[in-house]
């Protein structure tokens, strides 16, 4: 089944969360790609806030229209941290830098596609809004653009919120959606969200205006979708959708009390070991990762194996939250129960950790996985000879690079004994990304000669970013990859040549971040040929971000290059997070209540409880480099 015109006019670009840079979650269709941050992002509650909320969402005038914003402030032990959504740009919620918070002043910096700005403003009680200044580009030469966004409030945790569900009628295909409507009282007045489960799309903020006799709904897109609707005697609210050029009727009908998801694999407390919060230091950097240690109760003296979770891309907490679940909690758990000493940690520039996100690489993220295994091989609880490290996803290459360095240091001590891969790739990055793609449009029910039509100008604009073509050739290249991707989805002609253009451009933006580049051009293999530990490596069958057959191929053959074993298993029926899944399309990833497949979790306990049964052997002569 094809995905509808609903919130759904953007294009899927570079994909995953394997891969994408700005947000804490994938975009399964064009529409993923454009939806605003939300309270799903992060379900860490803040510490403090404004009085009134932690949201602000509104537009913002340019020269080239509306920009729709999201500002979302929260403080995690005593530090500021703001993040914000520009869904029109394809930023979904990205972290912000420099961030000061004092007496209802707010201001901070961020990169939008190359661009700086700075927010200067007042969170203003009296009128439920943050007010200032956008400030773009090079100092004495920016364009300043004022601002008021109104305070959100997650209606969900509003007494008296309604949810509603209704399916829009697009044609080809019926979209189902949940609204959660609310009215926060004043100043703030009604607030809501929507989900579409079909599109990955879970609690993203709306604006709501709501009268006797009218109601509207704006979803904060490119283009925005707008709900005119109408009450009804039976609570129903009927009337129109409008997205683009795109024009159908839609009804909301009043449902069940508002329901959470449920995550049955969570830990609660009181837990059989010892929870420690802990910091490990950046050896060159003035960098800390904060994270959180899980220690197995222990005889005084006992020296146990150590286990660091190192998670996948995008601004992960040390629970590499996604869609409403926590796997490296579920998996610290796990593994703290089976007698390892678990450190998972907040990534540089998220949460507790400082450092910069947006200016990292995967190099970077390499450097802070060393630093924290470092960390974990110190504590007086742990046998340094027995530390493995677990990576998923983009995490996994991290975990690769830093065993590569310990391994062929000039007088290594004590390297990583072990290398865990979960839904790892073996495989040139720009491999990776044009896989990705054509499959998640096969995942969505994209026939296979449409997926193949849309692939042509997508590698030939692949193709132009490797030959260094001029921004303008990139944006035409951009526009036709965007048309081909909605035509295979049955929404060609419902782009506006406006929306186009900023779509374009946003994509060009995107692509030639410093993120991206490394990630087009980077090889995992080359570090793992030269590791001098045992390595297991698992892919689902049904992961349309990172294809387990090829990039389990690419790990074997490099790590056999570096004379060491190499495991390999392809778990049926899995996803990208190892879930247990029906297609493996991201969209599918919140509506399953498993976090981890049990079947997983035991093949790596087993595992590791086999390779750090005894200290580490001595280390190898690092291997011929990979031809």
């Amino acid at each position: 089944m094809r995905s509808a015109p609903a919130v759904a006019l953007c294009w899927i670009a570079f994909g995953a969360a394997t891969m994408a840079q700005d947000s804490a979650a994938p975009a399964p269709t064009p529409a993923a790609a454009a939806v605003a941050a939300g309270p799903a992002a992060d379900d860490t509650p803040a510490a403090a806030a404004p009085a009134m909320g932690r949201w602000w969402m509104g537009s913002i005038e340019s020269p080239n229209g509306k920009l729709q914003a999201v500002v979302e402030l929260r403080q995690v032990e005593a530090v500021w941290q703001a993040f914000a959504g520009f869904p029109a740009m394809g930023v979904r919620r990205k972290l912000c830098g420099d961030v000061r918070f004092d007496q209802g002043h707010l201001s901070f910096t961020l990169d939008l596609r190359g661009v700086v700005g700075r927010f200067d403003g007042a969170i203003t009680e009296a009128t439920a809004a943050f007010d200032g200044v956008l400030a773009l580009g090079p100092a004495g030469r920016e364009d300043r653009l004022p601002f008021s966004l109104p305070c959100w409030r997650d209606p969900t945790e509003t007494p008296g919120a309604t949810r509603y569900t209704a399916t829009l009628d697009a044609g080809r295909t019926k979209l189902p959606m949940e609204f959660v409507l609310a009215d926060a009282g004043a100043p703030i007045g009604w607030v809501g969200t929507v989900s579409i489960v079909a599109q990955g799309v879970a609690q993203m903020p709306v604006s709501v205006s709501r009268g006797e006799a009218s109601t509207r709904i704006e979803f904060s897109t490119q283009p925005p979708a707008v709900l005119d609707l109408h009450p009804q005697a039976d609570g129903t609210l009927t009337g129109t959708f409008t997205q683009g050029q795109f024009n159908g009727p839609i009804a909301l009908s009043p449902a069940a009390a508002v329901a959470s998801a449920t995550r049955p694999q969570e830990p609660k407390p009181p837990f059989p070991y010892e929870v420690r919060e802990a910091k490990a230091r950046h050896p060159v950097l003035p960098i800390e990762l904060a994270g959180t240690l899980f220690i197995p109760p222990h005889e005084a003296g006992a020296k146990l194996p150590g286990v660091l979770l190192v998670a996948g891309s995008g601004p992960n907490d040390r629970d590499e939250t996604v869609f409403g679940h926590k796997p490296f909690l579920v998996w610290a758990d796990a593994l703290a129960r089976a007698g390892f000493v678990v450190y998972r940690y907040d990534k540089r520039g998220v949460g507790g950790s400082n450092g910069d996100f947006g200016r990292s690489t995967g190099v970077d993220f390499a450097t802070d996985a060393d630093a924290a295994s470092e960390f974990l091989k110190s504590l007086p609880e742990v046998d340094p000879a027995r530390v493995a490290i677990v990576g998923h996803s983009e995490g996994a290459a991290c975990a690769g690079q830093a065993a590569e360095w310990q391994w062929t240091d000039e007088h290594p001590y004590h390297p990583v004994a072990a290398l865990v891969l979960l839904a790892g790739t073996g495989m040139p990055g720009s491999e990776v990304l044009r896989w990705q793609v054509r499959q998640m449009l096969l995942s969505e029910g994209v026939s296979v000669e449409d997926a193949d039509a849309a692939m042509i100008p997508y590698n030939e604009f692949l193709n132009a970013l490797d030959q260094k073509a001029s921004v303008e050739e990139l944006t035409e290249k951009a526009k036709a990859m965007i048309r081909a991707q909605a035509k295979a989805v049955g929404q060609d002609g419902l782009m506006t040549d406006a929306d186009l253009e900023q779509a374009a451009q946003g994509a060009v933006a995107q692509a030639r971040s410093v993120g991206m580049a490394f990630i087009r051009t980077s090889d995992p293999r080359t570090a793992l040929s030269r590791v001098g530990c045992p390595v297991l490596a698992i892919g689902g069958s049904l992961d349309v971000q990172v294809d387990p057959t090829e990039n389990l191929r690419g790990i074997t053959e490099a790590v056999t290059h570096a004379r060491q074993e190499i495991t390999t298993k392809t778990m049926p029926g899995l996803n990208h997070l190892l879930q247990p899944a029906t297609s493996g399309a991201v969209s599918e990833y919140a509506t399953i209540e498993i976090t981890v497949d049990p079947s997983v979790m035991t093949l790596v306990i087993d595992w590791l409880k086999a390779k750090l049964a005894a200290p580490a052997a001595t280390p190898l002569p690092a291997a011929a480099p990979a031809e």
